[in-house]
């Protein structure tokens, strides 16, 4: 028993590991690349929007921290009427704290960062963008953690690395057009695009909607 459980271990390393090598290159890939086509000013009041609009994901990072030992045990007691149950309610409480703190953020971008000095309003509009990716990174529940937690890690890592490759191309194009605002763009359409994946391969592999319009009971088919 000992042994399987540490192959076991040893297969899910790796895609753990690259999982988050992955999460890496899609939190710095934006910042990076203006660095390098636009100059050292236009990333530190991009820097200063990131920074701001993750405010917004706060509540997901919060609530995955003690949701992750629940949703292994549910999963491993074949418990699919629990585990949709308790995905639902944490996908809803963390959709109706981020959603507000998202529509504050928009509507006082420039307030905000002004407090960062008088240059960084000029980030308000990356910062609306990128509070937009957030609410969808919200909304979709906790699809990596969902993935990552029975066994999954494969596709998890599939839909990361779809998501990084999208950040990149997006902001290749969209930068030298666009500056930071099409950095923005290109991050926050990326960060819907791994959600959006992730959310359909949780469905596959679980038979669960991890979003906050999940229902909190599956429904059973006759006979079953």
């Amino acid at each position: 028993m000992p042994e399987k459980r540490e192959r076991e271990w040893s297969r899910a390393l790796v895609p753990l590991m690259l999982v988050s090598a992955m999460y890496t290159v899609n939190s710095r890939t934006d910042q990076a690349m203006i660095g390098a086509m636009v100059g050292s000013g236009a990333v530190g009041i991009y820097a200063a929007a990131v920074r701001v609009a993750d405010v917004v994901i706060f509540f997901i990072v919060a609530i995955n921290a003690m949701l992750g030992p629940t949703v292994a045990g549910l999963y491993a007691r074949r418990d699919q009427e629990g585990l949709q149950r308790i995905v639902t309610m944490t996908a809803r409480w963390i959709g109706g704290l981020s959603i507000p703190a998202a529509v504050v953020l928009y509507g006082l971008s420039g307030r905000i960062l002004s407090l960062f000095g008088p240059e960084f309003p000029a980030g308000a509009w990356a910062l609306r963008w990128l509070c937009c990716g957030q609410v969808v990174n919200a909304c979709a529940g906790s699809v990596a953690l969902l993935l990552t937690t029975t066994g999954h890690e494969r596709d998890a890592l599939k839909g990361i690395t779809l998501g990084a490759v999208v950040n990149v191309a997006g902001n290749a194009v969209m930068i030298p057009r666009y500056g930071i605002n099409g950095a923005a763009v290109a991050t926050a359409f990326s960060t819907v695009v791994w959600n959006v994946g992730l959310g359909i391969l949780v469905y596959r592999r679980l038979g669960i909607n991890p979003t906050m319009f999940g229902r909190l009971s599956i429904k059973r088919k006759e006979g079953a």
